[in-house]
């Protein structure tokens, strides 16, 4: 069973997965999660709004994983930007290699947020590094790539869930 929300930041995302915390509640086999982009764009708060926010949705991941040990949960980190196509003055200003390093290390955190593994139950899949080495050319817009590379991402993505259902 799949759906799509749109949750951009951490909070959105710890909203939308409240109905599947419940232990009678039936969650989706997967969960593919990302929040970083619009905290760092729109910067509402700073990195301690972050941070914060990301401890309030790693506790309720792992609330539903272990309630429903059988979800799969799948991080997506930022993609790499690629400053030479930024065009808009507010992505150029705010998505520094040293923004992006910093919001990037929250979601790392083993000791305070423990989202992803081995501390938490996400599995990351770091599209930091996967769009870091692709072409520039596949990059639209310096924070957005084309499909073939969502495509590969997907794809990793859909193994993780094949590997887990096996």
């Amino acid at each position: 069973r799949g759906t799509f929300t749109w949750a951009p930041y951490a909070e959105d995302a710890y909203e939308a997965l409240a109905p599947y915390e419940a232990a009678d509640a039936s969650p989706p086999d997967l969960i593919v999660i990302s929040s970083s982009l619009w905290h760092v764009l729109n910067d509402q708060g700073g990195i301690g709004t972050y941070v914060e926010g990301m401890k309030k949705l790693s506790a309720r991941v792992r609330a539903i994983n272990d309630r429903h040990p059988g979800v799969i949960f799948v991080w997506l980190n930022a993609p790499s930007v690629v400053r030479d196509k930024l065009v808009a003055a507010d992505k150029i200003r705010r998505f520094t290699d040293e923004n992006m390093r910093a919001y990037d290390a929250v979601q790392r955190d083993q000791t305070n947020i423990r989202m992803i593994h081995p501390a938490g139950p996400g599995i990351l899949v770091d599209l930091t590094t996967i769009t870091a080495k692709a072409p520039t050319e596949r990059c639209v817009d310096g924070v957005h790539y084309d499909r073939v590379v969502y495509d590969a991402v997907a794809q990793i993505t859909l193994n993780i869930a094949r590997s887990h259902w096996r």
